[in-house]
């Protein structure tokens, strides 16, 4: 009797063990998304023992594809046999670009179409045409994995043409920008998380004046023309999930950068690192915060990289207000899910940005000098269609907090970060 009950006990371990081992891994959803693609992103592999936390970090990764809306999985006993399935929704790839933003005598749009998954595989190609006061085009292409390997390469050829406010010691002066390049782009993937990117770039500036209609004088040169090269160097940290426009987790870049400009000496450096944080607050809410730091070449020139912008980083302030060789911005947002279908969402949005900037040729203590800090407070919208990845109109006012006559409207495509 004592041998029978224990051949029957170890007979039921040996049906548990069997019964906890992946048999068989099945993806359901795919139309135009090659099943090779997704399977170079999981670890789970047939004959592996049952984790449910390998198997939760896997459908992660797979929902952070930009041609997923979302992503799922069910694990199913067949006979002895435990079968994964994962579940997905495409997305739309091959897509319209149409975006558009503004503030108050300053609009924007750019018109175009990409295709995100060309081959089925994640290749990325796009053409676009901007017009942001002039007229600029760029188009480029991405293969994210050369020959199923952690590399990737990508190119892209561009005209930047734009109205840019320079400042000067006796005054400001509107100038006419053209920016011709040509990038290359490579890649490396440690892991889904990190990537390291290396980035060369040939490109010439050219900045001519607008001379006013009433013909009045106006500082700085009549024309600058500048060749210069560009090399630079990038790692990311990309931990963000994403379940459809809910996002939770951290992202983090950090990028080196330095620009040899012809028939100059000095090589002009800068440094640049932005941290993201979101987290989901119960089913409606996502608070986001972003922070960023940089700093160049502290050189006293008009042409100083870093911004005070509503389009990059203070909503509400205007359109290139003030430049610096140095910046330091905190933007917190919280959104909430006002309504929620099949196809489409809203959100209302709350938030606050923050930031202070180093004057050319200034020194590091300006970031605490008061006429260096700006703080804009406001609130938005969202409108949302589901089935495209950052398929979001945004609407944003900001006010500055202690000078409330400087205030606007902030329209554009996609989360402000």
């Amino acid at each position: 009797m004592r041998a029978l009950l224990l051949i029957i006990l170890i007979s039921s371990c040996f049906y548990y063990l069997k019964a906890q081992n992946i048999s068989s891994i099945y993806f359901d959803g795919l139309d135009k998304v090659d099943s090779s693609y997704v399977q170079r992103f999981i670890k789970t592999r047939p004959g592996n023992p049952v984790d449910h936390n390998q198997i939760l970090r896997d459908e992660m990764v797979l929902q952070r594809l930009e041609v997923f809306s979302s992503v799922s999985h069910r694990l199913d006993s067949v006979g002895h046999d435990i079968a994964l399935t994962f579940e997905f929704r495409e997305v739309g790839t091959l897509l319209p670009i149409v975006a558009f933003g503004g503030i108050r005598e300053n609009i924007w749009f750019r018109l175009g179409m990409s295709e995100i998954n060309l081959n089925g595989k994640g290749m990325k190609m796009y053409g676009i045409y901007q017009f942001y006061d002039r007229s600029s085009f760029f188009a480029g292409i991405e293969i994210p994995y050369l020959h199923g390997s952690g590399f990737g390469i990508s190119t892209n050829i561009s005209k930047r043409s734009t109205l840019e406010p320079l400042y000067f010691p006796d005054g400001t002066s509107d100038y006419n920008f053209d920016n011709y390049a040509v990038q290359l782009r490579t890649r490396y993937e440690l892991n889904f998380n990190n990537r390291f990117y290396l980035e060369t770039t040939a490109f010439k500036e050219v900045y001519e004046k607008v001379i006013p209609m009433d013909g009045q004088f106006t500082p700085g040169p009549e024309r600058v023309d500048l060749q210069k090269f560009q090399l630079a160097g990038e790692h990311q940290v990309n931990a963000i999930r994403h379940n459809y426009f809910y996002q939770e987790g951290v992202n983090n870049i950090f990028r080196l950068e330095t620009v040899l400009t012809e028939g100059e000496r000095e090589t002009f450096f800068k440094f640049y690192e932005e941290f993201k944080y979101l987290k989901l607050l119960g089913r409606k809410g996502n608070f986001a915060s972003r922070f960023s730091f940089g700093l160049s070449s502290n050189t006293e020139s008009p042409f100083a990289p870093f911004v005070l912008d509503s389009y990059v980083n203070i909503r509400g302030s205007g359109n290139r207000i003030d430049r610096g060789t140095g910046a330091l911005v905190l933007n917190l947002e919280y959104r909430h899910t006002v309504m929620e279908l099949d196809k489409y969402a809203a959100q209302i949005v709350v938030f606050s940005d923050s930031g202070s900037w180093r004057n050319p040729g200034g020194e590091i203590n300006d970031f605490i000098r008061p006429e260096n800090f700006v703080t804009f407070a406001g609130g938005g919208a969202r409108l949302i269609y589901k089935k495209i990845f950052n398929a979001i109109l945004r609407l944003d006012y900001g006010v500055d907090i202690a000078d409330t006559q400087r205030n606007g409207f902030v329209i554009g495509i996609g989360q402000y970060f």
